[in-house]
């Protein structure tokens, strides 16, 4: 029922706007939210890329492509209200926010310095495609020393054996056999065994640690790659090819952008770091030590002399002890229990490494604004409404609370053997509302509410001075709840009450002796939150729907309908230049109970 309303609506709205499907670039859009655009683009993105279980429901598909489609009117909504409240000019949205338009501003770094500049030949694919198509089995020998490798190549007679070398204390190595597939291997050891023929023995080869000499022992066909299509054979060596020469023209990027630049980390900062991480730890019986975000306050504690200390300097940003150990906390770092304090010194320096190496590429990316890059400015767009709509709706949940007349009317209600609390009142009454305005008037000038009752209560029908009565929080709504709300002694009025009007002060409360029953208390708690959850999802709802009706919006259904999707629920994850990942597209979060939302009613 609440699809169909809501795409009736939609009809509606379409027909409105249908002169205005495309951006200013030509992309065509899905829907207009106030004076912005949902583009296709954005929409397959946020679909396609994060969870979605119940896509993959018989029939579930095209009504899941509407629900994200209005949740994201309801993301945009959201952040342009944030905007207009002036949310995104606090200090931690714009740290946030800055933090994350200079990862993003790193990672486009790397595609200008080495994704861009890497290109794979037409021979180095045919070469890499006839390649992985074999197998090879090669036995080989490994030295540390390159004096003794070569000294036992010279020696070796053609056609013996590589295990029949004897090794000697001039000479220690060892010997052993391996597979070699292409794409798999160390590229050095890969390149040397693939220009062997059977039987040969390369030179000593340099790889990774040590020394190698292989000899290649057969060749035979790469069962893995059997019945792979081409194309698809064909895509996978070319993005291997791709990433061994970026990794290649990685070193000396690195290199190059590094030079001249400012970045360490104090020593005597470290020691406080590992102290404090030592003593947290003390207790703790894991073999593997994981930091949490619940850690921080306890490190913060334990770290509290030298909190402000500098820990790292990279560039313009200065770390603190303070900020690396919240930093390691919220980042996972995990370290064996039993290091010792050095050897946990100089995993934290590593760490510490990375981030000041990451820091110093970012401001090389931002002095080149490459937050402004046409690949950036979408990304950053959308994960900055989804940030800002969560602020949003965390400012617009903490408007709500829970009062006790609500708990306790939930729980009489759940459970009627418990008896509600109950309020004695003196009350007044007037027939008219500027007789009531004087009583109010003289209550605020001091005279004692017994003597304003007396002067100026009545009925509708005659004079009627004030009186004493005893009633539950759900008697006479609202006198009941409210009077429970007030402290003994204040008053509250007027309100309409049996064609006159009606003013009350609250002498007593009276709770019943269930209130003090543990077992009650525990439900009370648990109603408590049920219904704070219940408030937060009206007045959150109320909102939205209120600023669409404001703002306006727009769906364009039959565009919609065309967009070929996948019911797969993924999760997925964009790996950034120079380290580092993060998910791909902020997750949509599922907001559609604001369509049947009616504004012209009162705010839950």
């Amino acid at each position: 029922m609440l699809m169909r309303w809501a795409c009736g609506l939609a009809v509606v709205l379409a027909s409105s706007a249908a002169h205005a499907q495309t951006v200013p670039s030509g992309e065509p859009i899905l829907a207009r939210v106030g004076d912005r655009a949902i583009t296709e683009s954005e929409f397959i993105r946020r679909f396609e890329l994060t969870p979605g279980p119940s896509r993959q429901a018989a029939g579930k598909l095209e009504e899941e492509k509407a629900v994200t489609l209005y949740s994201l009117v309801a993301e945009k909504l959201l952040a342009d209200e944030a905007r207009q409240q002036g949310l995104d000019k606090d200090s931690a949205a714009i740290a946030a926010l800055e933090g994350l338009r200079k990862v993003l501003a790193r990672d486009e770094l790397y595609r200008v310095e080495i994704t861009r500049k890497v290109t794979v030949s037409r021979a180095e694919l045919n070469e890499a495609l006839l390649r992985v198509r074999k197998l090879l089995q090669v036995e080989y020998l490994f030295f540390e020393d390159s004096t003794a490798a070569a000294v036992t190549r010279a020696g070796l007679h053609k056609g013996r054996p590589l295990s029949a070398v004897q090794f000697d204390s001039s000479a220690i190595g060892t010997y052993d056999t391996a597979s070699v597939i292409w794409g798999d291997a160390d590229p050095v050891i890969e390149n040397a065994a693939y220009q062997l023929k059977e039987g040969r023995t390369s030179p000593v080869i340099r790889a990774g640690i040590g020394y190698y000499i292989l000899r290649l022992r057969s060749a035979a066909p790469n069962n893995g790659i059997a019945g792979m299509p081409l194309s698809v054979l064909r895509e996978r060596v070319e993005q291997k090819i791709r990433l061994r020469k970026e990794r290649e023209r990685l070193d000396v990027v690195l290199a190059e952008l590094m030079r001249g630049k400012v970045g360490y980390g104090k020593p005597d900062g470290i020691r406080s770091t590992v102290w404090a991480l030592r003593d947290l730890v003390v207790h703790r019986q894991d073999s593997v030590i994981t930091l949490q975000a619940s850690d921080v306050a306890p490190l913060v504690q334990l770290a509290a002399p030298s909190l402000g200390d500098t820990l790292a300097v990279a560039g313009s940003r200065v770390w603190s002890v303070g900020e690396i150990l919240q930093r390691l906390c919220v980042t996972g770092f995990s370290f064996a229990r039993q290091l010792s304090a050095p050897e946990l010194g100089a995993k934290i320096n590593l760490q510490i490494r990375i981030w000041v190496q990451q820091e110093l590429l970012e401001e090389e990316a931002m002095a080149r604004h490459l937050d402004e890059a046409a690949d950036v400015k979408p990304l950053l767009e959308m994960w900055t409404d989804s940030y800002l709509a969560g602020r949003m709706k965390t400012e617009i949940e903490g408007q709500t609370g829970v009062r006790d007349d609500e708990v306790w009317r939930a729980l009489h209600e759940q459970e009627p053997s418990i008896p509600l609390p109950r309020v004695r009142i003196e009350t007044f009454r007037t027939a008219s509302l500027p007789r009531m305005r004087a009583a109010l008037d003289s209550l605020s000038a001091g005279r004692s509410f017994s003597a304003v009752a007396r002067m100026f209560g009545e009925s509708v029908s005659g004079a009627e001075g004030g009186h004493v009565e005893e009633l539950s929080i759900a008697d006479r709504p609202p006198v009941g709840s409210i009077a429970w709300r007030l402290k003994p002694g204040a008053w509250y009025g007027p309100v309409r009450d049996d064609g006159g009007y009606l003013t009350f002060r609250l002498l007593q409360k009276i709770l019943p002796r269930a209130a003090a029953d543990t077992a009650v208390q525990r439900e009370a708690s648990g109603l408590r939150a049920v219904i704070e959850k219940a408030k937060e999802r009206g007045r959150l709802n109320y909102s939205i729907a209120a600023l669409a009706k404001r703002e306006g919006y727009a769906i364009f259904e039959d565009r919609l309908a065309k967009i070929p999707v996948t019911p797969l629920p993924m999760v997925t994850y964009k790996v950034i230049g120079f380290g580092g990942r993060m998910f791909a597209v902020p997750f949509v979060d599922r907001q559609i109970e604001w369509l049947n939302v009616e504004t012209e009613k009162p705010l839950p």
